[in-house]
């Protein structure tokens, strides 16, 4: 009945929320779904245990993978009642992971929407400003992109300043995020400390973030073998859409704290 009536009133979108705690919930919505005469995209949320997300997947277009986000770098920031049902952008970096053997095309492992620009005005509440440092921000939407996340705001779009704007139609950027391979970036670990996420894209590239999630800036130092490339790579820098040279072995990047510096890796000729 549900179904029917989300597809009589013209949606394009349902969010299952609350309670997916069996494949059997997810699909009987999805064959409900189906039975109209609408396509409706499925979101299974909130978060898709890990140990049915290999059911689930076949029966919702995107599925959750953490619980709720909030616009902090992680729960140390949060009062003892939020940190009960929300996480910050660290606890999602560390969590999303385990999902990546999931996710393909035409099925995306949804991170959760992003908290940027905007924010709040729900129970008579004003908007405000996201919490995030203009680094957690820059950091927030490259993840999203190297997992192939969907980039779902919860910002009046009629109101993105214009660092959110810049955020949110960096083209380089957002190619990443719009790969038609849909791979989910990896983790690589690096012995000289921060993070690395590589993605393998279709035309052979690789997409890198290099994080570093500690509270003072760092040097993050990735070597080829880490990223699973070889031979001379030209670097280009997708924030700032422009090439940084040919390295062999590997590439090192100061880090802002909470930071990042995403490039892409091209063999050179």
């Amino acid at each position: 009945a549900d179904a029917r009536q989300w597809a009589e009133w013209g949606f394009d979108y349902a969010k299952y929320d609350w309670g997916i705690d069996s494949a059997e919930v997810a699909r009987r919505m999805a064959e409900a779904l189906a039975a109209c005469d609408r396509v409706i995209v499925l979101e299974l949320s909130n978060s898709v245990p890990l140990n049915l997300a290999a059911e689930c997947v076949a029966h919702g277009q995107l599925t959750r993978t953490t619980g709720d986000l909030i616009d902090l770098w992680d729960r140390s920031q949060m009062d003892e009642g939020t940190r009960k049902w929300a996480v910050g952008i660290r606890e999602v970096m560390l969590e999303h992971d385990a999902y990546a053997p999931f996710q393909r095309p035409g099925h995306w492992n949804h991170a959760c929407n992003l908290r940027v620009g905007l924010l709040g005005g729900w129970r008579d509440k004003p908007l405000t400003p996201s919490r995030l440092t203009p680094d957690e921000q820059y950091s927030h939407i490259s993840l999203w992109c190297l997992w192939g996340s969907p980039m779902i705001i919860g910002t009046p779009i009629e109101r993105l300043d214009e660092f959110t704007l810049g955020l949110l139609t960096n083209d380089e950027v957002l190619e990443v995020n719009q790969d038609p391979l849909g791979m989910q970036a990896v983790r690589a670990a690096l012995p000289g400390g921060g993070e690395a996420l590589c993605k393998a894209m279709e035309d052979g590239s690789r997409a890198v973030g290099l994080f570093n999630p500690g509270a003072e800036a760092a040097t993050v130092a990735a070597t080829w073998a880490d990223l699973g490339v070889a031979g001379p790579q030209r670097v280009r820098d997708l924030w700032r859409q422009k090439d940084l040279g040919v390295f062999t072995g590997g590439f090192s990047a100061r880090v802002a704290p909470h930071g990042v510096v995403m490039i892409r890796l091209f063999a050179a000729e």
